[in-house]
């Protein structure tokens, strides 16, 4: 089982190309595994096969959290309701936002009527209100005809 969200001490990127690594690694701190961000980011970049400038490869990622946790379900184009069920059902999701720039990969760890608490993101770990989270998190661009590119959400739960 997940710790509850207010006893983790999430860990936030500080470089512009890590978040897949740091998703994992949050991962791993819910379950209660001892991790730090000075000790274990390497590894975990090694891991998910990181760039310095492209970020990490998507289906090494996801293999590798699938290593360490049960992925419930897979949504293409989460909407704020689908999230809010899986939250409510007690997973964390795992969500891929496609931002007009680049992707960007972080958990959402809990929900109110009127807000997510997103972990890893450009604010660090913080409470979204909903439109907010919709419009940024959720919009499709242009160019998210291609599956890497457009919003995707696991839900996770322990193995």
């Amino acid at each position: 089982m997940f710790l509850p969200r207010r006893k983790i001490r999430w860990l936030r990127q500080q470089d512009s190309f890590s978040c897949a690594p740091i998703a994992v690694m949050n991962i791993l701190k819910a379950l209660g595994h001892d991790i730090t961000y000075k000790r274990d980011l390497p590894y975990f970049r090694k891991l998910c096969q990181t760039d310095f400038e492209t970020g990490s490869h998507p289906s090494r990622t996801r293999s590798l959290i699938q290593k360490y946790v049960s992925v419930k379900k897979r949504i293409l184009y989460p909407t704020v309701r689908q999230l809010r069920a899986v939250l409510a059902e007690g997973y964390l999701v795992v969500l891929r936002s496609s931002l007009p720039l680049n992707a960007h990969l972080f958990l959402v760890a809990d929900a109110t009527p009127k807000s997510f608490f997103c972990v890893n993101v450009c604010a660090g770990h913080v409470w979204i209100p909903n439109q907010r989270f919709k419009d940024y998190y959720l919009q499709r661009y242009p160019d998210s005809r291609k599956l890497f590119r457009s919003p995707c959400a696991y839900a996770i739960g322990p193995k």
